[in-house]
């Protein structure tokens, strides 16, 4: 009889792994694992800059968008206001921003890239461009074009707020 119950385990565990693995991974998931995977290369291409991913997110959105605000930075790098204060603090003290009272309002800090920032960070991009080029070497010119395109589609579908840069008119 107890040998019976261990076969009828064994074999409702078997249906179970069957139908677990003829359950389509979730495109979140998918994502999820990802994210992470080129996080980690990010952080690993960062170390000889000694920046960190939050630090250089920051760097890189004061290339394209010069003064903003912390409140500003911190949406746009993901993080809390509350960090991105600790961010510019470290990247200040680095001397690769610098920080001065919008004209608007003074109580609003404008932050904008100091040149030593302007050199880090774009010496940082090529390190990350190569990582870039390992997540999408495997991929055709093609298929490079239409999976940052449907990304770029699903981040602004979920609200994300990227914005595509348009096409010049000729």
């Amino acid at each position: 009889m107890e040998r019976a119950a261990q076969t009828s385990e064994t074999v409702d565990n078997m249906q179970a792994d069957d139908r677990r693995e003829a359950l389509p991974l979730r495109t979140s998931y998918v994502l999820a694992r990802l994210t992470r995977i080129v996080q980690r290369r990010l952080e690993e291409a960062l170390q000889p800059h000694e920046l960190t991913l939050p630090q250089y997110t920051t760097l890189t959105v004061l290339l394209r968008r010069p003064g903003l605000s912390n409140a500003q930075l911190a949406r746009r790098a993901y993080v809390t206001p509350q960090s991105m204060q600790e961010v510019l603090r470290t990247l200040e003290e680095r001397g690769l921003v610098a920080r001065v009272a919008s004209a608007d309002n003074l109580r609003i800090l404008k932050v904008s890239l100091t040149a030593a920032g302007k050199r880090l960070v774009i010496l940082a991009e090529r390190d990350a461009a190569e990582v870039d080029e390992a997540l999408l070497g495997s991929l055709t010119p093609f298929e490079r074009k239409q999976f940052v395109k449907s990304i770029q589609k699903c981040v602004i579908g979920l609200g994300g707020g990227l914005q595509i840069p348009r096409p010049a008119r000729r």
